[in-house]
């Protein structure tokens, strides 16, 4: 865990969060679902670190994500 980045446990998401898939959604088997809002939280952009790499996720002005680096 890097200094300043909170860690995210299983037990911090919300049951919607945990179960926004289900077992008939093929991606479920192969990872889950996460919904936009619920990452982004009303913000337009945040930062996702992975590993030692830091990643910029933002809403476009046409409401498409980009992932950058």
């Amino acid at each position: 865990m890097k200094p300043g980045v909170p860690e995210i446990k299983s037990d911090d998401l919300s049951k919607d969060e945990n179960t926004a898939a289900t077992s008939g959604d093929e991606s479920f088997a192969t990872g889950g679902v996460v919904e936009s809002v619920s990452l982004m939280k009303g913000r337009r952009q945040l930062t996702i670190v992975h590993g030692n790499e830091r990643y910029q996720l933002r809403v476009t002005t046409n409401d498409k994500l980009i992932l950058t680096k």
